[in-house]
């Protein structure tokens, strides 16, 4: 990057544009604020293909905001968050924006109410073979989605306290692993499907409050409890219950 700062580069940026950032570890000092531009923050990573860029908080604010809605679709890429601090989405936080994130990982992000790592408002998420590893407060859940639409695919969240919690929302799981967490999935007048999934060593693997889920080809590991839901509409196929609690759906 041949600008002092990330938010630098982004400023002088346009629509379409590419900011390359070296494998180091970026103290910003502030937030990233993608100022609604349909740009791509790209990292680098290694020979196993892992992020050797990192933008790191050290818990002091929030590290990555877009609140203006972009012409199109606004992509993070190939990087570590850590570090993060917010009321909501101590990683990341949308207002009405579409976002794209890819093969990146969160760790050590904190929230004091919404999302440790990423909350949404309205607009839409879509995340690509991103990792959540443990840490945080595990009091807030670790994606937050209030009326907004979010997309994950070969994601894994690993030691959480709620790994997804949504409302009035749509979320969209495929190919995800959520484990050893206290809750996988919360949802609220949500519509929900899982496809080609697993639920392993969780207390409770899906929590349903007056929403609809279609669930295809998932397993079910080691959880106290499956699927728990209430007033919600649930459609289960080809899914596999091992070692795991009972499935509540009245």
């Amino acid at each position: 990057c041949d600008y002092t700062s990330i938010n630098a580069a982004i400023s002088a940026a346009s629509n379409g544009d590419v900011i390359q950032l070296a494998a180091e570890t970026y103290f910003e000092g502030e937030q990233i604020d993608t100022l609604g531009k349909a740009i791509t923050l790209r990292g680098t990573s290694d020979e196993r293909d892992y992020p050797t860029t990192v933008i790191k908080g050290n818990r002091n604010h929030r590290l990555v905001v877009s609140i203006l809605p972009a012409k199109s679709t606004q992509v993070l890429e190939m990087l570590i968050f850590s570090g993060g601090l917010a009321d909501a989405g101590g990683a990341v936080g949308l207002l009405s924006s579409d976002m794209t994130i890819r093969r990146c990982v969160f760790e050590d992000c904190v929230a004091n109410e919404y999302g440790d790592a990423i909350a949404v408002f309205g607009g839409s998420l879509l995340m690509e073979e991103c990792v959540f590893i443990p840490g945080g407060n595990k009091r807030a859940s670790s994606v937050f989605v209030n009326d907004g639409e979010f997309s994950a695919s070969s994601c894994v969240w690993d030691g959480q306290g709620t790994c997804i919690q949504a409302s009035e929302g749509d979320v969209n799981l495929d190919g995800c692993v959520l484990t050893r967490s206290t809750c996988g999935l919360d949802t609220s007048q949500t519509t929900v499907n899982v496809t080609d999934g697993l639920f392993c060593e969780i207390d409770v693997a899906i929590n349903l409050d007056q929403s609809d889920l279609l669930i295809v080809g998932t397993s079910f590991d080691g959880n106290m409890f499956s699927i728990d839901a209430y007033q919600s509409q649930v459609v289960v196929e080809k899914c596999v219950v091992s070692g795991s609690g009972v499935c509540d759906v009245p």
